[in-house]
């Protein structure tokens, strides 16, 4: 049975459909997947240490579950889009607390929903 290490868990988060976004508790973007990439045409090397207001401001994504959840202290379900690629998004943020009770990170699960958003309008016309 192998360790389990950091490698280990980016290896696991690479192998997501899904994408996955974390920020610390300030917002500052600390790590994103490939499937991430995918989603938004946006590359980690864009994004990684910027804060979410400087990527909203590029109008890089829609809204911001990460300050939702930095408001709220809870879990929050999003809808979104993303501008480079056209995908509309479900995004839901979950925080991580420290052992003082504060954020330490924000972590989000970007799931593309755009073909499932697309046969919403077909079966409504």
């Amino acid at each position: 049975m192998s360790t389990f290490n950091e490698k280990n868990i980016e290896n696991i988060l690479e192998s997501f459909y899904d994408g996955i976004w974390i920020t610390n508790g300030a917002g500052v973007v600390l790590y994103t997947n490939k499937a991430w990439e995918r989603i938004s045409g946006v590359t980690r090397e864009e994004v990684i240490g910027k804060t979410t207001q400087e990527l909203l401001d590029k109008k890089l994504f829609s809204h911001s579950v990460t300050f939702s959840v930095l408001e709220k202290r809870q879990r929050v379900t999003m809808m979104g889009f993303t501008y480079r690629t056209g995908k509309h998004t479900l995004t839901t943020g979950t925080p991580i607390f420290d052992d003082q009770g504060n954020i330490a990170y924000v972590v989000n699960n970007v799931r593309d929903i755009t073909d499932l958003t697309n046969m919403k309008k077909e079966i409504g016309k």
